[in-house]
């Protein structure tokens, strides 16, 4: 379950998807009521999580850095972009989801550790 390899896969595989729909012309959920928001928590929440998971129990790795660059340079491109704008707020949630993968791959960590190891 924790093995870095496949938490690095998925994370090249998620920031890849994330990135082209962050800068496609004119798509986008919509802004309405500000439900976007959560889009941009469920994405680079996920990004952020499969970042730390993928560090292997290392201290901030180098796509644990990359996940909180792209938060905030995904937003801002996002801005030359037709169609699209860029949001300050949008870049708070990215960043937001960002900590809380974070958050959540810490503990999902911490679990496993105290897990009992079965040897079969």
């Amino acid at each position: 379950l924790l093995d870095p390899r496949m938490w690095m896969g998925l994370w090249g595989v998620t920031l890849s998807a994330t990135s082209i729909l962050y800068l496609l012309p004119n798509a986008g959920p919509p802004g309405e009521a500000q439900l976007d928001k959560v889009t941009h928590l469920v994405a680079f929440g996920v990004i952020g999580l499969t970042s730390f998971l993928g560090a292997g129990g290392r201290r901030p790795s180098f796509p644990m850095l990359l996940s909180l660059v792209l938060a905030v340079l995904l937003e801002w491109l996002q801005g030359f972009v037709p169609g699209r704008q860029y949001s300050l707020i949008d870049c708070g949630a990215n960043l937001a989801g960002t900590g809380a993968g974070f958050a959540a791959g810490f503990v999902i960590r911490a679990w496993t550790a105290r897990q009992p190891r079965h040897s079969d």
